[in-house]
């Protein structure tokens, strides 16, 4: 008899006895579909496993997402100048962290923290661009940026991210067209 309880009944018995259970082809095929970052998934264990690692994963990003928000919200009430060196450096450790781990959330994350930051400390904070050409430059580096995302996702992780080149096209395009 086949219940439709009777394998996640069957699995969490085996996984509480600590009995390894081996999984059906299909099941492996839809397990791998769902967890790309497992690679090995004939065990019931380690499915459970890939949720943690999944829920891991997200707590991080949105602990990074919200970290970098308070240093935003620093710069903008106390200290500009150290707000934004301390976002490039959260960028670039982002940055770091996806090459290492090869996680194209951290790339795209840190690449557009990054030129984001970079952008206005050479325009808004140190001043190193004359107005004129300040928006310009503002658009190229952010363009810049997305650039980055494609090529450090092709580099670091398994799917190269196309969908960035579009929006620094356009970037790139408006920032040529605001320096003529």
């Amino acid at each position: 008899m086949n219940s439709p309880l009777l394998y996640p009944v069957t699995t969490l018995l085996s996984v509480a006895a600590g009995i390894p259970r081996k999984v059906s082809a299909y099941r492996k095929q839809l397990l791998q579909r769902q967890y790309p970052d497992c690679t090995a998934t004939t065990d019931a264990v380690l499915v459970i496993s890939c949720d943690e690692l999944l829920c891991r994963k997200k707590h991080r990003t949105r602990q990074m997402w919200f970290f970098s928000g308070g240093i935003a919200l620093f710069t903008t009430i106390f200290a500009p100048m150290v707000g934004l060196l301390l976002l490039l450096m959260v960028g670039i450790a982002a940055v770091w962290h996806g090459a290492l781990t090869h996680h194209g959330a951290w790339l795209l994350t840190g690449c557009v923290l990054s030129s984001v930051t970079t952008a206005l400390l050479m325009t808004v904070s140190l001043h190193l661009i004359s107005n004129d050409l300040s928006g310009a430059f503002f658009l190229i580096t952010v363009a810049t940026g997305l650039v980055g995302i494609t090529a450090l996702s092709r580099s670091y992780t398994c799917t190269t991210q196309w969908w960035a080149l579009a929006p620094a096209s356009m970037l790139a395009i408006a920032g040529i067209v605001t320096l003529l």
